[in-house]
């Protein structure tokens, strides 16, 4: 540092940079961003031009060319790949195609080493050679100051002798300070000679002066670039400069040193934060990729049992991928750790779920060849005249078909008709052959019109406990009964709602026991005379019970990740106690009502 008291230290630093000045050529990358937009062969393909040149590229630009592959290549095996979705080229493709491209940049690197260490060596000869021509000006600087030339000729031998020695490069590293030391004491002699005139010493102090201003402009001008990274670069280079300048007038050297170093100081403060908050922002990126690995490898996949929750646990997996690529780099020793932490815990989920789907194709599969056999079977029974024998064996194969398990869905819908159409053509004729049962239901409308005179009966009774024991009891039984005629089916059903529902509001029936009465109605008229709206029903009451189902798994995999550590949180948690609650309710309505259709179907084959 230049101090205002000893120019012997500024002089020093005159000349230091020039001394240190090696062979590598200037860089030829103007923008280095842009190599973030090629990918991997690109990459390699633009370094090998650019090694193919006759002067030797800077050794930062190979460098940012090796670091942007390297960045490629990183950013590319960290998009894990689903293995059971089509399309796209898997993980291992994309590994091999990397270390073909990576082998290639090996060998240019190598290559350019050579290159390197040949210019290292020619540079250390040429530095000798200065080491040499300044060793011969320093013998000549000597000379000169124990010369009793004019005094006009030495200064003019003087600055010859300076032009010659800046003018000359690097010498070797370890004789830098000796010879420069040796440089500085003789130019220090130079000027404190009594033959040199003031106006000598004050047009070089003038200049020095005039130059350290400018650079101290320079530098405090850097404090608005956005880029401190770029910023601290420049300052670089212009304390190199401030070397290179000699001495100002003894009275100013303080104050332009402390105004350079007030700026220095402001560029370096925020150099420092940069890099703090670079750090830190680090820091956060490892703790989010952390929690986003918890949450991949918290997924509970013995818990997933149906397709659906395959799927909803899929795109769960996928919003977490898509997530942690948004997210910046952790820090360097930890990044590729977390990384590989979190790729295994994808490729984990994601070959169970394909097997998990190959499982449930076989199941398909399967279930289809059974049904597919029953659908046969009842298409050979449609035109038997076996009413008792061929209804006893349809039943049957009705409520085997129950039990077997879903099919794929886009066969689902035509094995289901195929199996219908056979059935109902065979009960079609079945009830054309027994259309004598017009008796019964005549039978029926008798019955029917009974329990609903008890029905009135009960608005008299005082013991609500016995009435609405009574109540369940005549309501079942009017469910059991079968079809009342056609023209007395409207005014039975409204009859019997009208006394029901002032009952239930008497009675304070539950709202379930309410929606099962009504939703009996409403099958005792689906029923009459086509028993397949009722197997439609079914199936459908089925495709909403599983979705229950899936949902009241939802919520009790919700409420585990709950936390109750504050109000706001408990508040949460007692709404999704709630609503796990109505569900369950409804499941077991839901339940009931599946129970209901098989009555109605066990009946209408009688």
């Amino acid at each position: 540092m230049e101090t205002p008291t000893n120019s012997q230290q500024e002089l020093q630093q005159a000349g230091s940079d020039q001394e240190k000045k090696s062979l590598q050529p200037t860089s030829a990358i103007a923008d280095t961003t842009s190599l973030n937009d090629k990918n991997a062969a690109e990459l390699v393909e633009a370094l090998a031009v650019l090694l193919q040149a006759e002067e030797l590229p800077a050794r930062t630009d190979v460098e940012a060319y090796k670091k942007a592959f390297y960045r490629r290549k990183q950013q590319v095996l960290e998009a894990p790949q689903s293995q059971d979705e089509e399309g796209g080229e898997s993980l291992q493709d994309l590994s091999e195609k990397i270390e073909v491209h990576e082998e290639r940049l090996k060998d240019l690197l190598a290559s350019f080493r050579e290159r390197y260490q040949k210019v290292k060596e020619e540079e250390e000869a040429v530095k000798a050679q200065n080491l040499e021509k300044k060793q011969d000006l320093l013998t000549k600087l000597g000379e000169l100051l124990s010369s009793t030339d004019e005094f006009g000729k030495i200064v003019a031998d003087f600055r010859q002798i300076r032009e010659s020695w800046d003018a000359l490069g690097a010498i070797p590293e370890q004789q830098v300070n000796e010879i420069q030391n040796s440089y500085n004491k003789l130019v220090e002699q130079f000027y404190d000679l009594k033959q040199i005139n003031d106006e000598f010493r004050e047009y070089d102090f003038r200049k020095n002066l005039e130059a350290k201003t400018t650079l101290c402009e320079e530098a405090e001008s850097l404090s608005e670039l956005e880029d401190i990274v770029q910023a601290a670069r420049k300052l670089q280079d212009l304390h190199k400069q401030w070397r290179d300048l000699g001495p100002v007038a003894r009275d100013l050297r303080e104050s332009i040193w402390v105004r350079f170093k007030a700026a220095s100081s402001v560029i370096n403060k925020k150099h420092q934060e940069y890099f703090d908050q670079l750090k830190a922002a680090e820091n956060d990126n490892l703790e989010h990729k952390d929690t986003l690995c918890q949450k991949v490898e918290g997924i509970k996949i013995d818990e997933l049992t149906t397709p659906k929750q395959w799927e909803q646990a899929t795109q769960q997996v996928l919003q977490i991928q898509a997530e942690w690529k948004s997210i910046g780099f952790a820090p360097k020793k930890e990044n590729e750790k977390i990384y590989l932490r979190f790729r295994g815990a994808c490729d984990a989920f994601f070959s169970a779920k394909s097997m998990f789907f190959s499982k449930v194709r076989k199941e398909y599969e399967e279930n289809y060849a059974r049904k597919k056999e029953m659908a046969e079977e009842a298409e050979s029974l449609q035109d038997s005249e076996d009413w008792k024998g061929t209804t006893a064996r349809l039943t049957e194969l009705q409520a085997k078909w129950k039990e077997i398990g879903p099919v794929h869905r886009r066969q689902s819908d035509a094995i289901w008709h195929r199996f219908r159409t056979a059935c109902d053509k065979f009960f079609n004729r079945k009830k054309e052959a027994n259309a004598e049962s017009g008796a019964s239901w005549a039978e029926n409308l008798k019955l029917k019109l009974d329990i609903i005179a008890q029905l009135e009966a009960l608005e008299e009774e005082q013991d609500e406990q016995i009435a609405r024991d009574k109540l369940a009891e005549l309501t079942a039984k009017f469910r059991s009964v079968g079809f009342v005629p056609f023209k007395d089916k409207e005014k039975v059903q409204k009859a019997y709602r009208v006394i029901t529902d002032k009952l239930y509001d008497r009675l304070r029936v539950s709202r379930n026991n309410r929606r099962l009465e009504g939703y009996g109605s409403t099958l005792d008229e689906m029923g009459e005379g086509n028993k397949g709206k009722l197997f439609n029903e079914r199936t459908r009451m089925l495709r909403i019970l599983d979705r229950m189902k899936q949902e009241l798994q939802t919520y009790s995999n919700n409420l585990g990740f709950l936390s109750t550590d504050s109000k706001g949180g408990n508040a949460l948690l007692n709404e999704m106690n709630r609503k796990k609650e109505r569900l369950e309710e409804d499941i077991r309505l839901m339940q009931q009502k599946i129970k209901m259709i098989d009555e109605r179907i066990d009946q209408t084959d009688e």
